[in-house]
């Protein structure tokens, strides 16, 4: 899959940003002060990709591949691994 954009249609309509400190935060207040966790990696929507690392597929967004270090408004914390 190709790399996502925040111009990719579903991507913008979620407030995607391929780097999470670049986030609308009046837009997304949440994220007003980011927590480390708080980026693709560290959402319970992600699945990071066996052949990139660093990128992976986003239950949300699912025309494109999204970086580990983004974020969007949709972003749900990672559950705890039993």
């Amino acid at each position: 899959k190709p790399a996502c954009t925040d111009a990719d249609p579903v991507a913008k309509a979620l407030g995607y940003k391929p780097v999470a400190s670049q986030i609308d935060k009046k837009q997304f207040p949440q994220f007003k002060t980011l927590k480390k966790d708080q980026n693709c990696a560290g959402c319970n929507l992600y699945t990071e990709s066996p052949e990139a690392k660093g990128w992976g597929n986003c239950t949300m967004i699912t025309n494109c591949s999204v970086d580990a270090k983004g974020l969007c408004g949709s972003w749900q914390k990672r559950a705890k691994k039993a």
